[in-house]
C-alpha cells in the first residue's frame, strides 16, 4: 500500500529522500527545488543537502530548462524509490541514507 507524503514532524532521512523522489517523480519534466521544499515541507538548507547527495549518489539528475533546474529520479533513483515503498526501510540501523 502506497503512503502519502510524510506529515510526521520528525522524519528520518530515508522518508525524506522517499518524498524527494516521489514529488520529484510527479512531476513530467521534474521539480524545481521550491515545489520540493514546499510539497516535503523541507527548507532550503536541508533540501539542498540531500539533494547535492542524491546527484551525487546518481539517484536525482538536474535538468536546466529555460533558465530554471528541474530535478527529476534517474532509473537508479526510481529503483530506490520502490524499494523503500516496498520493504519501508525507515529508521532503520542499516539504512543506506
Amino acid at each position: 500500500m502506497a503512503r502519502s507524503l510524510s506529515t510526521k514532524k520528525n522524519r528520518d532521512r530515508s522518508e525524506i529522500i522517499m518524498d524527494i523522489l516521489r514529488i520529484a517523480k510527479e512531476e513530467q519534466d521534474g521539480a524545481k527545488i521550491t515545489r520540493l521544499i514546499y510539497k516535503a515541507n523541507l527548507n532550503y538548507r536541508i533540501a539542498k543537502d540531500i539533494l547535492d547527495d542524491l546527484i551525487e549518489k546518481n539517484l536525482v539528475e538536474v535538468v536546466e530548462s529555460e533558465g530554471h533546474a528541474y530535478y527529476r529520479p534517474t532509473s537508479k533513483g526510481l529503483q530506490v524509490l520502490e524499494l523503500l515503498e516496498k520493504y519501508g526501510i525507515f529508521g532503520s540501523k542499516r539504512n543506506p541514507f
